[in-house]
């Protein structure tokens, strides 16, 4: 069984988990990505192409990337965020990581 930290992989042969556990983690991962871009998708279609209609592919294609930039990446509050849109919280985490940085300046100083 993996332990926190304990790379995945072991060039020595006694430490190598066997194959199937390999795969069974491989396939969880993947499966945890899929999740996300599944949510992402509904999302896109329940807020925006659905209450849409589009005269062609190229239309909806430049109108989805429209809407990714200027909403979903810009106003459109996050829960993995605390409710706040990325662009805000981006903000905020870099300022929270300067003040660290000076705070730790200062001590060492």
């Amino acid at each position: 069984m993996l332990k926190a930290g304990q790379p995945s992989f072991s060039p020595h042969p006694r430490n190598r988990r066997p194959h199937s556990q390999r795969l069974w983690f491989r396939r969880n991962i993947w499966h945890l990505a899929l999740a996300a871009a599944e949510a992402f998708n509904s999302t896109l279609k329940v807020e925006f192409v659905h209450r849409h209609r589009f005269a062609t592919r190229a239309e909806a294609r430049i109108k989805v990337a429209t809407w990714i930039a200027d909403f979903y990446n810009t106003s459109r509050r996050h829960s993995a965020n605390d409710g706040l849109a990325p662009i805000t919280f981006e903000r905020q985490m870099a300022e929270a990581r300067r003040d660290s940085t000076a705070q730790l300046r200062a001590e060492v100083a």
